[in-house]
């Protein structure tokens, strides 16, 4: 009999990410009959024939915490001869290109990961993408890849994996919201290139009834800065801090709608998660999210030119 295709997982299922996507990925290939194992960092000697990788970007990033000095060092090595170990074995490298550049704009920069980049980009055996119009983008940007294979993995919808959404009416109850007012939200970690404070802007100047909740994990400065462009306007909430899965399911069973003004970014699981929810969109024009757009509708994805304003 033979053996079932062996794939090497990074990052890995659970606790290794915050993101259901992976979890999702790896139960629809044991459905199929393939063997997917998660990349153990601080081990050696895992053998695969495919090794699959997201987000390089995580190691370094790893080594650039001050106080994982010695464990980033060795995660990083660990990387390379998993990687190296795989190819002389036969095995491929396979990369699903999320991003164009690090979410975190200081690794950007990173000799220790321009390093790693450029050794990453030259071993990939093939390009999985989640939209067929990320092909050109990702060729472009990083030019050794334009003879490579590129596939395309479509994202998977979260219905099943996340919770159903509780009673919007009890949600609005909770938040002290009317009946008939339009609740605009903004969800997930609020990184600067999200541009959370032209939401909070573009609120301020809206007037009316409405109502923003602005809930996730912010920089401090971003904290600041929202705050000063909501000046003192009312109907809105602010949560500061990292909201647990079964509390963000409730928010999103309060909002109308999602807005993601950002227009640096090439993916968003924020997004998907909004549709898989539901939940309809606002979003800044991309041929990406034209691509989406194209598949769910311009009732669940509206997209916008430019900047996001009031109008």
């Amino acid at each position: 009999m033979d053996k079932p295709l062996r794939v090497i997982m990074f990052p890995g299922r659970g606790n290794d990410n915050e993101n259901r996507y992976i979890d999702i990925l790896v139960d629809g290939l044991r459905t199929l009959g393939v063997d997917v194992v998660d990349w153990k960092k601080e081990l050696g000697w895992q053998n695969g024939d495919i090794f699959h990788v997201h987000w390089p970007e995580v190691i370094i990033h790893i080594r650039r915490r001050r106080w994982q000095l010695v464990r980033g060092w060795w995660i990083e090595r660990q990387f390379r001869w998993t990687l190296a170990r795989i190819k002389r074995a036969g095995g491929r490298l396979m990369w699903t290109a999320h991003d164009l550049q690090p979410h975190d704009a200081r690794l950007r920069t990173d000799a220790l990961l321009d390093r790693l980049f450029t050794d990453f980009y030259a071993a990939v055996d093939g390009v999985f993408c989640l939209t067929k119009s990320a092909f050109d983008p990702v060729r472009h940007e990083i030019p050794v890849l334009r003879d490579t294979p590129f596939f395309i993995g479509r994202h998977p919808h979260y219905r099943g994996a996340l919770a159903a959404l509780p009673s919007a009416a009890g949600k609005r109850t909770e938040l002290g919201v009317t009946e008939n007012a339009y609740i605009f939200g903004f969800l997930g970690t609020m990184r600067p290139n999200k541009e959370p404070v032209r939401l909070a802007q573009v609120f301020a100047a809206l007037g009316g009834d409405a109502f923003l909740v602005m809930a996730g994990a912010a920089p401090s400065h971003v904290q600041s800065d929202v705050r000063s462009a909501l000046h003192s306007a009312a109907n809105t909430l602010l949560r500061f801090e990292r909201i647990p899965e079964e509390d963000m399911t409730e928010l999103y069973a309060a909002i109308d709608c999602l807005v993601f003004p950002g227009t640096e970014y090439f993916n968003s699981g924020t997004i998907y998660t909004a549709l898989s929810l539901n939940v309809p969109v606002i979003a800044a024009w991309s041929v990406v999210n034209a691509e989406i757009q194209a598949l769910v509708g311009k009732q669940w994805l509206f997209l916008f030119e430019g900047v996001l304003v009031a109008d």
